[in-house]
């Protein structure tokens, strides 16, 4: 995946300070998009203010994924460019394709997001 460019206030209205997980069903950026029915949760974080110039925030995204495979999770992590703009660099993991959801994940997830993760698994 190639950089994707975020402008600074759609990243700054969109990330909060802190260590607990943002999550929603929808993409919060704009430039970032998965299809709807591929996509399970969207779950995000911003890393200390004083890490600006260089790293400022990971999304996580976990969609459907390819058998024999649970789940997809695409990690992006987003820092400053050359030119001060915030950049999206895909970053691949342990759990790029996997059948468990990162613990560090699963321990915050809200119960509707349980709840769809549940139907999906039942699904299958």
């Amino acid at each position: 995946m190639k950089g994707k460019f975020l402008t600074t206030e759609e990243f700054s209205k969109k990330f909060e300070l802190g260590e607990k997980l943002e999550f929603s069903i929808e993409s919060p950026f704009n430039s970032i998009h998965v299809s709807p029915e591929k996509t399970l949760f969207f779950a995000r974080h911003w890393n200390s203010p004083t890490e600006m110039t260089t790293t400022t925030g990971t999304a996580y995204t976990c969609r459907i994924g390819d058998p024999p495979h649970k789940f997809d999770f695409d990690v992006l992590s987003f820092h400053l460019n050359k030119k001060g703009v915030p950049e999206v660099i895909h970053v691949y993991t342990n759990y790029h394709h996997t059948n468990e959801i990162p613990p560090f994940i699963e321990n915050q997830m809200p119960d509707d997001i349980k709840k769809k993760v549940q139907s999906y698994l039942n699904e299958r």
